[in-house]
């Protein structure tokens, strides 16, 4: 269950890269990615109020991972997680924690975001993107898909 792993050890420390990730979970995931991820939070979620406290979190963790989370790692946890600072984590919190960046940024992932946003401000997202991804490899997936879109 690396769902429960990527919770973990996610960190929102940016703001953008946040709202990325959010939008990439929200509309860009495939139908497999999101069953998996509301069977896990369905059953992490033991009263099915659809969000989740750190008492759930620590049976979950318990009960996917066979060892328990020591309560100050679910604290940090929550700290990181817990954008809205509500003290729970939502499902599109969870959603997007639980998600590992290399699922989030394949190149289909990144490059559909690139568009999106490059509508709205091409030169701010254009500089937030190559510090998230290599200029190398940005401009090599950039290519890629320049060349499959020409008729």
């Amino acid at each position: 269950m690396g769902a429960l792993s990527n919770l973990k050890n996610f960190r929102a420390d940016q703001k953008l890269k946040q709202a990325t990730f959010a939008f990439i979970a929200s509309q860009l995931l495939t139908k497999n990615e999101k069953e998996n991820l509301a069977k896990i939070f369905k059953a992490i979620d033991k009263n099915g109020d659809g969000k989740l406290s750190k008492e759930e979190i620590l049976e979950g963790y318990d009960k996917f991972f066979g060892k328990t989370m020591e309560k100050e790692d679910v604290l940090k946890m929550f700290d990181a997680v817990d954008i809205d600072k509500s003290g729970f984590i939502d499902y599109s919190e969870f959603v997007v924690a639980a998600m590992s960046e290399k699922q989030l940024l394949t190149d289909e992932k990144l490059l559909t975001t690139f568009k999106m946003f490059d509508k709205v401000s091409p030169a701010f997202f254009l500089t937030y993107l190559t510090r998230m991804v290599p200029v190398s490899s940005l401009l090599q997936r950039l290519r890629r898909s320049s060349a499959l879109e020409r008729p």
